[in-house]
């Protein structure tokens, strides 16, 4: 390698703004030339710097028949970050929770993916997603030729990741029993001075507070059965899809 590597950013999609979307943000200022290679890009439902971002779409962004239902995407998902070009490239770092760590870079590239979780749909909410995923009739008909099942295929993709770095002790245990991989933790960036703490230690009325997108998974609703059954004052903050 001779002069400064060429760096690619691989994200999962880009069509709402969450905590990965905020390190792939920090990525993007660390390496600001390098491209972002995503499944789908739309920039009308994230903050207006993403606008800086050289973003790099796959056939997905132009499936007709999807709209807001981006859980419809996720059978396609591997062959879309299978297909990416990534020719050129010295080093890869993937932002992932679903499938953009299955990128195949050259041999000669190093792949460093921060792991959020292992595909939640292949593991741990298999099932869940399977009785709900938007498009049911449509989607499954036309996964049934894709060249594995998600578990199978989300296990070989981790096998191709040179480092996996990901941002808690949790996940750090999921990686290791799912993937059979060592990951080193990170924790993610969280600007601190942005929040202020009012409530004095002590004080049992006050508010507890989850804020979160409120998806099944995020599991909110044991907060709120667990708030309502001791009395305690719980305020929730999100929305749901």
């Amino acid at each position: 390698m001779s002069g400064r590597p060429r760096v690619a950013l691989v994200h999962d999609l880009l069509v709402s703004y969450g905590g990965s979307e905020q390190v792939l943000y920090e990525l993007h200022r660390m390496y600001p030339d390098a491209p972002v290679f995503t499944t789908v890009f739309d920039p009308g439902r994230l903050p207006a710097r993403f606008g800086e971002l050289n973003v790099r779409t796959s056939f997905l962004q132009h499936m007709p028949f999807v709209g807001p239902d981006y859980q419809a995407l996720v059978p396609f998902m591997p062959l879309a970050f299978e297909n990416f070009d990534l020719r050129g490239y010295d080093l890869i770092i993937s932002s992932s929770h679903a499938c953009s760590k299955g990128v195949i870079p050259q041999p000669e590239a190093l792949h460093v993916c921060y792991c959020y979780t292992p595909l939640r749909y292949a593991w741990s909410t298999r099932e869940e997603y399977r009785e709900r995923v938007p498009l049911r009739p449509l989607v499954h008909p036309l996964a049934r030729p894709l060249p594995a099942r998600p578990p199978r295929w989300d296990y070989i993709a981790a096998q191709r990741v040179d480092c996996f770095i990901t941002l808690s002790q949790t996940v750090r245990r999921r990686i290791a029993k799912y993937y059979r991989r060592e990951s080193d933790v990170v924790y993610p960036p969280v600007d601190l001075h942005r929040f202020q703490s009012t409530a004095r230690r002590g004080d049992s009325h006050a508010p507890f507070l989850v804020v979160s997108r409120l998806q099944p998974y995020k599991r909110v609703e044991v907060a709120v059965k667990a708030c309502t059954r001791l009395g305690l004052y719980l305020s929730v903050i999100g929305r749901r899809p």
